[in-house]
């Protein structure tokens, strides 16, 4: 089996699931032993349909984008077209990225688009039988234009991620990082949600940083005896340095 895309880390708060375009979403057991759900899309109209998935207290993608996107082993990059999902088993498919807006705000996510009478299948794990997928909805999508767009993602996705799955892994890099990626817009009931409170998007190419600062005071630090902030500002200038790369 290929890496599985991990989520369930909000806890569930009800069973309602809400449907609003022709696309419906169930899920069912995959391996309940692993944690693992089946998520089956299905689109019953006649015309192609893009949504964007909510459970479990988020959209399904935003919590752990700077893992996936950084990893080759998910398989997954932002889209820059609208055609339907390419079926390559449940066992190995992912879906893309895309840029939500909603409202005056933006939100990466799992973009799912289904031919008409398209039936399409992946796994996500991180469940358990007391954390079940729930308060699922779904959203419709109009896709809007092709932009660079600079996204950056907190720290806290990569340490929630290790303590979750028990690896090592890293988010991309540099952080943040300016992507091309289509944006979308979805329907006005849709809640802006960011779980980890560093995380942003923001229209158009990153700008670099000025790190000359915190040079600046790791000197100062250093020259005052105070190792802990000395590493502090080390290693904050190293990041700024390499976002800026």
């Amino acid at each position: 089996m290929s890496s599985s895309i991990v989520g369930g880390v909000i806890r569930p708060t009800t069973k309602l699931i809400r449907l609003q375009t022709t696309v419906t979403v169930t899920w069912r057991w995959y391996d309940e032993s692993q944690g693992i759900v089946q998520w089956t899309f299905a689109n019953t109209g006649s015309e192609q349909q893009s949504v964007v998935l909510f459970r479990n207290g988020y959209y399904f993608g935003n919590i752990f984008y700077g893992i996936y996107l950084g990893n080759s082993e998910y398989n997954t990059s932002f889209t820059t077209s609208v055609t339907p999902l390419v079926d390559n088993g449940v066992e190995n498919n992912t879906p893309p990225y895309g840029i939500i807006q909603i409202g005056s705000q933006y939100v990466p996510a799992f973009v799912f688009t289904l031919a008409p009478s398209q039936t399409w299948s992946m796994l996500e794990g991180g469940f358990s039988s007391v954390l079940t997928p729930s308060d699922i909805a779904i959203y419709p999508l109009k896709p809007l234009t092709v932009s660079d767009v600079c996204v950056h993602y907190d720290p806290q996705q990569v340490v929630q991620w290790d303590l979750e799955t028990q690896t090592l892994m890293d988010g991309y890099m540099p952080n943040p990082k300016t992507f091309t990626s289509m944006l979308f817009a979805t329907s006005g009931d849709a809640k802006f949600v960011n779980v980890f409170p560093g995380d942003w998007v923001k229209l158009g190419s990153c700008q670099a940083m000025d790190c000359s600062q915190y040079v600046t005071d790791a000197i100062k630090a250093a020259n005052d005896g105070d190792f802990l902030q000395t590493l502090e500002y080390v290693i904050k200038a190293a990041s700024c340095y390499a976002s800026n790369q």
